[in-house]
């Protein structure tokens, strides 16, 4: 099991490399910056539109501070004319004139720049359990679903409990889950899902070899064929924790990490065919069977370590 140990020490590095990149993502993906201008104003003086248009140009992370705007009651709203066409971004605000003038505006103020998120997000990525992409739908402030697929095939030839094997590896899993967002503002996110697993090793001794089990010597004629096969059960559950770092002024595009773990048990087939099958063969075959499956079972747990690449719509 020297592979697999040699896999879960560089997934372990791994995971605290991504850890880190999502800490330092979480710190980076401050609130969005809101850029405000004034669409019209109900005004009693001309000075008003001065103050209006002196509170429009600020622009900054984060909500309007308290101290130049506050909200407006409906009844005043219908007072104000030239209102933009769509309204999603538009708030009734009253603009507070500074102190040399005496009165207020009465103003609707349509907020432009960063959104908090984007719903639609379509990724790339690759990490411990291959190389794919997923669809991520954020369909609300802070609860999301994300669905995908990874594969990744490669040959291990090697000892596997004092046996060599030449063998094939299958890396092939999809994952659905839910995203819980504490904070609507920033992308750091919780996710509880499942893997739907078609992961599985198949390898055989070299049958001009001889093989030793257990201090016992087989000759190629004797054993045939045998054949190693093992899997993970079809369905683990897994939870993970994840952020993005955005980039560009919208919000379009972003690198992002993962990182959890999974639950599933292992299971391992060990037989042969053809040969003279002396006395012994068989009873030496289960017992390497059961020694890989006890090796297993010390590992139920695989580590899930991402990067990904998303696109935001």
């Amino acid at each position: 099991m020297r592979n697999l140990r040699f896999i879960r020490t560089i997934s372990a590095a791994y995971i605290l490399c991504l850890g880190a990149f999502c800490l330092r993502a979480q710190t980076n993906d401050a609130a969005p910056t809101n850029e405000i201008s004034v669409v019209s104003a109900d005004v009693s003086n001309t000075n008003t539109t001065a103050a209006a248009d002196d509170s429009a140009r600020s622009s900054g992370p984060g909500p309007v501070q308290t101290n130049a705007f506050s909200v407006a009651t409906p009844a005043i709203a219908p007072a104000v004319t030239n209102v933009p066409a769509s309204s999603t971004n538009v708030e009734w605000t009253t603009v507070r004139a500074p102190a040399a003038r005496t009165n207020d505006a009465i103003c609707c103020v349509e907020k432009t720049g960063k959104p908090n998120y984007r719903p639609l997000t379509v990724s790339v990525e690759g990490g411990s359990t291959g190389v794919g992409g997923s669809v991520g739908w954020r369909f609300a402030d802070h609860l999301g679903v994300r669905g995908g697929a990874n594969y990744f095939p490669y040959d291990y030839n090697g000892t596997i409990e004092d046996v060599d094997y030449n063998s094939h590896v299958r890396m092939l899993s999809e994952f659905a889950a839910l995203e819980i967002f504490p904070s609507k503002k920033h992308s750091l996110f919780f996710s509880v899902g499942a893997l739907f697993n078609q992961n599985e090793l198949k390898g055989s001794p070299d049958p001009t070899q001889n093989i030793t089990i257990n201090g016992v010597t087989f000759t190629p004629a004797e054993f045939g064929t045998m054949n190693l096969r093992i899997k993970q059960q079809p369905v683990c559950p897994y939870v993970s924790l994840g952020a993005n770092f955005f980039g560009g002024r919208k919000h379009h595009w972003s690198l992002g990490g993962e990182i959890g773990i999974a639950y599933g048990q292992w299971d391992v087939s060990l037989t042969h065919s053809g040969g003279s099958n002396p006395p012994g063969l068989q009873t030496e075959i289960d017992a390497q069977r059961k020694k890989i499956d006890d090796q297993l079972k010390k590992y139920p747990f695989w580590p899930i370590a991402k990067l990904r690449f998303s696109l935001s719509f």
